[in-house]
């Protein structure tokens, strides 16, 4: 079955239109995790591109999912349009008839279903860039979907609305899922297209039932099952179903698990791998498939899903790692902050201490001045020196007095 990829365009540091504080990366992400839920709520397998790639990045990590035309897999980057018009616009890859569909099928939708102006459907090399890198790189189908206009204020007001955005979310999943349901049709006579990665069927060697007759069931939004057949009715054994022999703790051994057991087995496996409970239609998949709990443990571990929650884990533990190591930074430094404060309180009290002694000292040589002053040795030697002429006349005067 073919599977989604989301991309939000633009990022923090590129976020695209900005009008009146509303930016362009803020509504775009919002319109992409509304439409990958609407997907996988359809039991559709549908990834989200990790939002602040820049475009190159994000071209890189779309082509290393092993998504692809080949197996009808497709890509849809959310964008917001300016220029004053109003409604939606679509771009396509450069003569690809698939992706041309996807796109005229999308926008067709959303018109349909918004009342949207039609601003139509065009190939990437009647932009005036001549080219653009999202749709010529991409290795599954692309598109890429102007919803709205920023500048315009009634798409503006439009797309401020959370309810809105589910409705545009929901009408783009529909031309989605149109899509798809076309593509399954032309695939329907070659049964060996199967999906290459973030599915369950790759890395084992399941049972293979030759069952034509029985219809499909929907893939989840955790596994692509597609490759798996339902059991047919020869070799059923006493349970009611033709499953392998199981490994059963309660039996001791080699035995056939019960349908209860099968059930705890499969609930307990993927809350261990996946951290979660399986939702209602992978339980019963795997109930009726009959898959071992070696096997599906294997799948668990080869699945998308998995590779990102140790790539998470691996984040995390780097992350804490950072933080035990800037709170030891931070401890160190908070105690280097004490000591200097514990050193200019000393150096400060020093610096009374020498005030005091230096204004005591001042106060004492005062004192001592005064007294030097006021001595009679001092009042003598203070006395003014008479010259030689004064001498003589004294002399003179003394003498003939």
């Amino acid at each position: 079955m073919p599977r989604v990829l989301i991309s939000a365009g633009h990022t923090n540091q590129d976020p695209g239109t900005v009008v009146e504080g509303i930016r362009e990366v803020d509504l775009t992400r919002r319109i992409a995790q509304a439409t990958t839920k609407a997907l996988r709520g359809s039991n559709i397998i549908t990834l989200a591109v990790p939002p602040d790639l820049d475009l190159a990045n994000r071209i890189q990590w779309i082509n290393q999912t092993g998504y692809s035309e080949s197996t009808n897999d497709v890509c849809v980057e959310i964008h917001i349009n300016d220029g004053g018009k109003r409604g939606i616009e679509g771009w396509y890859k450069q003569d690809n008839a698939k992706s041309q569909k996807l796109t005229e099928t999308i926008v067709s939708k959303v018109v349909s279903d918004l009342k949207w102006t039609d601003q139509g459907s065009h190939s990437e090399k009647d932009h005036p860039y001549g080219t653009l890198a999202f749709l010529s790189n991409t290795k599954p189908i692309p598109t890429l979907i102007e919803c709205g206009y920023l500048d315009n204020e009634q798409d503006r007001e439009f797309l401020k609305d959370q309810s809105n955005i589910e409705k545009l979310a929901n009408a783009i999943a529909e031309g989605i899922r149109s899509y798809m349901d076309m593509s399954n049709d032309k695939l329907s006579t070659n049964t060996g297209q199967q999906s290459a990665v973030n599915d369950l069927s790759t890395s084992t060697n399941l049972p293979q039932y030759n069952t034509p007759t029985l219809p499909n069931r929907p893939a989840s939004s955790g596994f692509d099952t597609s490759q798996y057949n339902y059991p047919s009715s020869g070799g059923i054994n006493s349970t009611g179903y033709g499953f392998p022999r199981m490994s059963s703790p309660g039996l001791g051994g080699s035995a056939y698990m019960s349908r209860e057991e099968r059930r705890d087995m499969i609930h307990n496996n993927y809350i261990k791998i996946l951290g979660r409970e399986p939702s209602q239609s992978d339980l019963n998949y795997f109930l009726n498939i009959g898959i071992t709990e070696e096997q599906l443990i294997k799948k668990m571990i080869d699945s998308q899903e998995h590779a990102d929650l140790v790539k998470s884990r691996q984040e995390i533990i780097k992350t804490k790692e950072q933080f035990v190591n800037q709170k030891s930074e931070l401890l160190s430094l908070r105690a280097k902050v004490d000591d200097q404060k514990r050193i200019i309180k000393n150096l400060n009290l020093l610096l009374t201490q020498k005030n005091k002694v230096i204004q005591d000292m001042q106060q004492k040589l005062q004192s001592k001045n005064s007294e030097i002053e006021d001595s009679p040795e001092t009042r003598e030697i203070s006395k003014p020196v008479k010259t030689l002429k004064e001498r003589i006349l004294d002399y003179f005067s003394e003498r003939f007095s």
